[in-house]
């Protein structure tokens, strides 16, 4: 899906938040009970409110929100040809392309999806940032052709890991950048 958005105005700056929500279903010891994953099927109104709560709290000029839903049948979003979850949503400005992906679980199939990944970030002619759970549980190196191939970089040069969210041991969420892109804080 392309959205038109207004360019960043003020100095040549911005704040990007990537926000895997994981559906709205919380964490903690309660998403587990009274069987295990059955927060999945809990109203989450007040999990959406902490979320909104948290965004204005940091205050984001693009906020990538990751495992929302699949989207809406009547807006024309990107698909992955591979996986059961295939959506990739870009967000086009006047200086920068967003892409914000969710990768397959299974390897093969995020292999090419990271070949379609490649194709789509590569028609495009300005900077890029791709943002997105990439569920590549062998690491970064499950990563190094595509990156490789892009000239993308990682936004998070110290490897600080994001799964799981309580108590963090790996990285699955991953904020890639164009070299022309400048990071001068990561969290």
């Amino acid at each position: 899906m392309k959205l038109q958005y207004p360019e960043i105005t003020g100095e040549n700056y911005m704040r990007f938040l990537l926000y895997n929500i994981r559906y709205a279903a919380g964490i903690g010891r309660h998403f587990h009970l009274p069987v295990p994953y059955s927060g999945y099927f809990k109203h989450t109104n007040g999990n959406l409110k902490k979320i909104v709560d948290f965004i204005k709290l940091v205050n984001p000029d693009i906020t990538g929100l990751i495992e929302v839903d699949s989207g809406s049948i009547s807006q024309k979003f990107y698909y992955f040809r591979e996986g059961v979850k295939r959506l990739v949503i870009e967000l086009e400005l006047a200086d920068l392309s967003v892409f914000l992906v969710h990768l397959s679980l299974k390897f093969r199939h995020r292999q090419y999806q990271l070949q379609d990944l490649y194709t789509m970030t590569n028609s495009v002619k300005k900077p890029v940032i791709v943002a997105g759970n990439f569920n590549a549980f062998k690491g970064e190196r499950e990563l190094e052709l595509f990156l490789a191939a892009t000239g993308l970089k990682n936004a998070n040069s110290n490897g600080q890991p994001s799964h799981p969210s309580r108590a963090p041991r790996r990285q699955l969420d991953y904020i890639f950048h164009s070299p022309q892109i400048q990071i001068t804080d990561f969290q």
